[in-house]
């Protein structure tokens, strides 16, 4: 795994300079509790461990269904997809904290994957899938015993 895949990448259509500016902007407002109209402000948070034989990604997803969310593997890049939407437009809200919206997160999969046995679960608003290694990629890694001197 490297340290530039635990980096979140732009969104389509975003230069890095302005992304970082964009997500300065969007953490600030959020914040405060208030989003200025059309900044999209939900967002998957996710954890990707690995071990000898799989890596999994663990992605919280509150308030979705499984019909609401798009998964696809491409390169050993693992996109998700999806949109919260909005619940009852039109009250007048006195206090407004819950997060709606679109998001996109692609993973960079530290490991060659057998893509025909990826499986995918969903359970109380957390979104596991598991990507096992490929044989070649078992293969490449081993470990080194160290002597001592």
């Amino acid at each position: 795994m490297t340290y530039l895949s635990l980096i979140p990448r732009p969104r389509r259509g975003q230069t890095p300079a302005l992304w970082g500016f964009d997500r300065l902007f969007e953490d600030f407002f959020n914040d405060l509790g208030v989003l200025p109209a059309g900044v999209p402000d939900f967002n998957a948070r996710l954890d990707v461990a690995e071990t000898d034989k799989a890596v999994t990604v663990t992605a919280d997803l509150p308030g979705l269904d499984e019909k609401d969310i798009e998964l696809s593997l491409n390169d050993n890049v693992l996109s998700l997809k999806g949109e919260k939407k909005a619940e009852e437009e039109g009250k007048n809200y006195f206090r407004k904290e819950r997060t709606y919206g679109a998001f996109y997160r692609e993973i960079e999969i530290p490991a060659e994957v057998d893509a025909a046995k990826v499986e995918a679960a969903f359970k109380n608003g957390v979104l596991t899938v598991t990507l096992p290694k490929s044989e070649k990629s078992k293969e490449t890694s081993r470990k080194i015993p160290i002597k001592a001197a």
